[in-house]
């Protein structure tokens, strides 16, 4: 992982599976990402980015990218009222200051199901 480097693109991690008695390797992966919709100034927005910053159990989950919303909030996705929103997937997963092991819990079991379904939740 990189260090500092500022970029747009989601981190890709490799991955490789057991099939048989072979591994197969896989092409590299987009970890999944967790959107944080903030506003400028507001400080629970900041309070919000110092508790995801620091809560390791979600930071081994997902990415996490940080979407001003600006002035405009004509074109947010479903859901987003305001700063700070948490959005996975779609589907608004938190407002406020995130409770660190609430989140990675629920975050946990939304990646889960999404592996033993194949599809998305």
């Amino acid at each position: 992982m990189l260090v500092g480097l500022a970029t747009s693109e989601p981190r890709v991690t490799p991955i490789t599976a057991a099939h048989g008695a072979k591994a197969v390797h896989f092409a590299h992966v987009a970890r999944p990402v967790l959107e944080v919709f903030i506003t400028a100034g507001c400080p629970v927005c900041r309070r919000a980015q110092r508790a995801l910053g620091a809560c390791e159990q979600v930071n081994a989950l997902v990415d996490i990218v940080y979407r001003n919303i600006g002035g405009d909030m004509s074109n947010l996705p479903e859901g987003v009222v305001g700063g700070p929103t948490l959005v996975f997937r779609s589907r608004v997963v938190g407002l406020g200051t995130p409770d660190c092991g609430a989140l990675a819990a629920q975050l946990r079991a939304l990646l889960a199901g999404a592996n033993e379904t194949g599809k998305l939740p």
